[in-house]
């Protein structure tokens, strides 16, 4: 009898540590579940992939834009500060030689700015004005840029004169009339030079951000 009455508790414990180990394995293995399809769950699907891929290509259409119009806004700024220095410079010349420098080539004549006396540091490079370069030997192609085109106002009539007809440089013989005697040159967004016989294609940002003209300016 007493040994049954022993028996009985230790028989009650081992059973309650059975019990117990097995609600600890059931409850890790739970856990082991739940931590396999949480890993499971840590990739993207085809498509999610496709909807960021999306999502990266309407931010991009939208962004491209605007970023090449801001490129094409800050060169036209600089194009009139360029000019404004450039304009400085021949003043300033035309102090010291009682003259504009000539006219021989509308690309090279401010040369004449830089040596040899620098009236300006180094000439600065019309920003849409690119030619291609041929290399003979080596038979490799680049671009070079060009300055401002500098023009001197009296010889540019008599060319409109004699290209245009008897009609070619009215505008331009007002401008002389009240006394601007050159006229600088850039050949804007579009870069490409338009007629400078009457100044007839202007650049206007408000007919676009990459509209047709050229970027003049007048000395004095």
């Amino acid at each position: 009898m007493m040994s049954n009455k022993h028996s009985q508790p230790v028989l009650a414990r081992r059973r309650d540590q059975i019990l117990l180990k097995d609600g600890k394995s059931s409850r890790a293995g739970k856990v082991q579940k739940k931590g396999v399809s949480t890993m499971r769950r840590k990739g993207f699907t085809l498509i999610e992939l496709l909807i960021v891929v999306a999502i990266i290509a309407i931010l991009a259409a939208i962004a491209v834009p605007n970023f090449l119009e801001a490129q094409v806004r800050s060169k036209v700024s600089r194009v009139y500060t360029d000019q404004r220095t450039v304009t400085v410079a021949l003043e300033a010349y035309r102090v010291d030689a009682n003259h504009y420098p000539t006219h021989t080539d509308s690309l090279t004549d401010l040369y004449v700015l830089t040596t040899p006396v620098a009236y300006i540091t180094s000439l600065p490079v019309d920003p849409f004005y690119v030619y291609i370069i041929q290399h003979d030997t080596s038979g490799q192609r680049g671009y070079r840029g060009q300055t401002y085109q500098y023009e001197d106002l009296v010889n540019l009539i008599n060319i409109a004169g004699s290209w245009w007809g008897g009609n070619g440089g009215q505008t331009l013989a007002k401008l002389v009339a009240q006394s601007h005697l050159v006229l600088l040159d850039c050949y804007g967004p579009d870069g490409w030079p338009d007629d400078q016989d009457d100044l007839a294609a202007i650049y206007d940002s408000t007919n676009g951000t990459k509209s047709r003209g050229d970027i003049y300016r007048l000395v004095p």
